[in-house]
C-alpha cells in the first residue's frame, strides 16, 4: 500500500470528508467553536513582525490602500483615493515611481487588477479590454489584447489564471481561464457558485498546495492545481452564519440584513503563507479575523489585537502582509495613546517608538508578520 493511498484515507478517517457535487473530497474546518466566547484564550503566538514606512513625498502620497503585492524587491499598492493609481516602493520602503494615469501606452486609465509575475519578473495590469506589461520595477514593455471580464489573476510557470466574473460569463456563476503566457486562452473551467452576487477579489497561492480561489458567500474554498478546480475546504460556521438564501436583491439586501442581526458572512477573503490560511467573517459593522493551521485544521482567533492594523491584505512565503495608516495612531490624550501601545505586545520597543514618532500626514506603514507554526 503506497505513501499517497495512506496519507488519503487517514485524512478520511480524521476529517471526516465528503463527496461533492464534483465527485472529489475536501475537508470541513469547524469554525463554530472559536467564534465561541469560551475559545477565545485558545491563542497563537506571533513569531516574528517586519515593519516597513512607506517614503512621503509629494508623488508617493496614499491615502487608502485597497490592495497589496509584494515581491522581494518591490512593493505594489494600489490607492483608491488616488484615481485607482500603483504606487511602487522597494522592499524598504522608498518610493519608485506611480505609474501614470491616461490612455497612452504605459498609462491607467481604468485599473482592474494587477500581480506581480514571479516567474518571468513582470508587473501585470488588467484594464478591461487588454493588459499591460512592465518590468518589475515600472518601465513599460507591451500589451495585449483581452476582452474578458476578469477580477484577479495570478501567474502560473507557463502561463496565467484568471477568474472570470459571472457579469461576463451567463452560463456559469464565474469561470477560471488558464492562458499561455501570450494570454491565448487554453482552457475555460466553469464553476457554479451558489449566489449570484459577489466576486472572486483574490487568489492565493501556496508552494504546497496549488492556488486557492475563495468565492463570497460560498463555503467552499476551491483550488486549482494542474489538473483542474476541485473543493479543497469547506468553512463551516452554522451556529453564526446569515442565511445568504433568504436575500432577494444584491449587496444593499445584504448590509440591510446584516444591520438587524448578529450574524456573519464569509465575504472570500482568504490568504495563506506556507502554515496557516488567514480568513475574515463578517457581520454589521464587525470583522472576525481567524487563522487556520494547515496541518491540524485547528482554527483559531486572528491575532490583529497584537498588531497595529485592522486588516490584512496579501501573504508573502510565511509573512501576512498589512498595513497600518499613520492617522490611525493619532490620539487626543497621553492615556488613550499608553492604552493603545500596551495592547501590541508583538511588537518591539524600536517598532512601538517608529509608531510613536509618526505624523498623521506620513504615508501608511506596511506591516509584515509571521505567525509561530504548531502541529496541534
Amino acid at each position: 500500500m503506497n505513501k499517497l493511498f495512506l496519507v488519503f484515507l487517514l485524512s478520511f478517517l480524521i476529517f471526516g470528508c465528503k463527496e461533492n457535487k464534483h465527485n472529489e473530497h475536501y475537508v470541513i474546518i469547524d469554525l463554530n467553536n472559536v467564534l465561541s466566547s469560551e475559545n477565545s484564550n485558545d491563542q497563537l503566538a506571533i513569531e516574528e513582525v517586519k515593519m516597513i514606512p512607506l517614503e512621503t513625498t509629494d508623488e508617493s502620497l496614499i491615502s487608502f490602500i485597497t490592495k497589496i503585492d509584494i515581491c522581494d524587491k518591490y512593493l505594489y499598492i494600489c490607492d483608491l483615493y488616488q484615481g485607482s493609481s500603483l504606487a511602487i516602493f522597494d522592499i524598504n520602503g522608498k518610493f519608485v515611481k506611480r505609474l501614470p494615469k491616461g490612455n497612452g501606452q504605459g498609462e491607467i486609465y481604468n485599473l482592474g487588477c494587477f500581480a506581480y509575475d514571479k516567474y518571468r519578473d513582470l508587473l501585470l495590469i488588467y484594464q478591461y479590454g487588454s493588459i499591460s506589461t512592465f518590468s518589475a520595477n515600472g518601465k513599460y514593455i507591451n500589451s495585449f489584447e483581452f476582452p474578458n471580464y476578469v477580477t484577479d489573476f495570478i501567474a502560473l510557470p507557463d502561463g496565467y489564471l484568471f477568474v472570470q466574473s459571472e457579469l461576463h460569463n451567463k452560463d456559469q456563476e464565474f469561470s477560471i481561464l488558464r492562458t499561455d503566457i501570450a494570454f491565448n486562452i487554453i482552457e475555460t473551467i466553469g464553476i457554479e457558485a451558489p449566489f449570484s452576487f459577489g466576486m472572486v477579489n483574490h487568489l492565493s497561492y501556496s508552494e504546497n498546495d496549488g492556488i486557492t480561489i475563495p468565492h463570497p458567500f460560498d463555503n467552499n474554498i476551491y483550488i486549482y492545481n494542474g489538473d483542474g478546480v476541485s473543493v479543497k475546504e469547506r468553512l463551516n460556521f452554522s451556529d453564526y452564519q446569515l442565511d445568504i438564501s433568504t436575500i432577494d436583491g444584491g449587496y444593499l439586501s445584504l448590509d440591510e440584513t446584516l444591520a438587524k442581526t448578529n450574524k456573519l458572512v464569509f465575504g472570500g477573503i482568504l490568504y495563506e503563507t506556507n502554515n496557516y490560511e488567514y480568513i475574515q467573517l463578517e457581520g454589521n459593522m464587525i470583522v472576525k479575523p481567524l487563522l487556520i493551521n494547515k496541518y491540524s485544521k485547528k482554527c483559531y482567533p486572528g491575532l490583529l489585537q497584537q498588531l497595529p492594523i485592522n486588516i490584512t491584505l496579501n501573504a508573502l512565503n510565511n509573512y501576512f502582509v498589512g498595513y497600518v495608516a499613520s492617522d490611525m495612531v493619532a490620539f487626543r490624550t497621553q492615556e488613550e495613546e499608553d492604552a493603545y501601545y500596551d495592547k501590541l505586545t508583538a511588537l518591539s520597543t524600536e517598532q512601538i517608538s517608529l509608531l510613536r514618532s509618526s505624523s498623521p500626514d506620513d504615508n501608511p506603514i506596511i506591516i509584515l508578520y509571521s505567525i509561530k507554526n504548531t502541529y496541534n
